[in-house]
């Protein structure tokens, strides 16, 4: 049970870091934020980051990583399933 809350932890830390890194993205190429989508980022980021290192992940690091890395497993699924079509006779 213990490496399970810690996977979670790890995990969302590595999304929080992430959340940081596109806020900094952002910022550096001077766009225009809007606080709305970086509270959307920021949970969406820790909740995928906690999910991945809870799957993933089954230490710290491992976790932490996969928490970094979480919303691009997201998008690279999303992109495996958009990338078959539905024909509707």
């Amino acid at each position: 049970m213990n490496e399970i809350i810690i996977g979670i932890i790890a995990g969302s830390i590595g999304g929080l870091i992430r959340t940081l890194i596109t806020l900094s993205y952002g910022l550096i190429d001077k766009r225009k934020l809007n606080f709305t989508n970086i509270i959307l980022y920021f949970f969406t980021f820790i909740f995928t980051g906690a999910l991945a290192g809870l799957v993933f992940g089954p230490g710290k690091v491992l976790s932490f990583v996969m928490g970094f890395v979480g919303i691009d497993l997201l998008d690279t699924y999303y992109k495996a399933i958009m990338k078959k079509k539905v024909n509707i006779k």
